[in-house]
């Protein structure tokens, strides 16, 4: 006889569940890392951008270029703060994707665990009952000699 454990759909369930929560989190740290590199290319324009300022004005060139350049870094500026929220809720985004991962994870375990002990459980079933069938087939050969 053959171990046909009642709740496999409940198994395969939390396992899919799992599955599909590693994907979320492994989304949400790609999203994580597109928002890091576009902080990072943001602050090192910036930084050229500042560099390149203090030169225009250390070369003497009008105030109207420099306060066109100024503006620019104001600009680069506000797109990083926009960059540095997005990627506060990027880290968050990761971090509640690890949180239902690890929830996934111990779901899928218990009910594995509960799947090998009812297979055990099954499996020692049937070793007692083979036991208590050579037992009656010892016994019979016995009387009946």
């Amino acid at each position: 006889m053959r171990f046909v454990y009642p709740f496999q759909q409940i198994v395969d369930l939390k396992t899919n569940e799992k599955k599909q929560a590693e994907s979320e989190l492994s989304e949400a740290i790609n999203n994580l890392n597109v928002v890091e590199l576009e902080m990072n290319e943001l602050k090192k324009n910036q930084w050229h951008q500042k560099q390149g300022l203090h030169e225009l004005a250390s070369e003497g060139v009008s105030i109207a270029h420099l306060l066109q350049k100024q503006q620019y870094i104001d600009f680069l500026e506000d797109r990083i703060q926009q960059s540095q929220k997005r990627m506060s809720l990027a880290e968050q985004a990761v971090e509640d994707s690890r949180k239902t991962l690890t929830d996934r994870m111990v779901d899928e375990k218990v009910w594995l665990q509960t799947k090998e002990k009812a297979k055990v459980a099954f499996q020692t079933s049937m070793l007692q009952i083979e036991q208590n069938q050579l037992d009656e087939m010892a016994t019979m050969r016995t009387f009946s000699r």
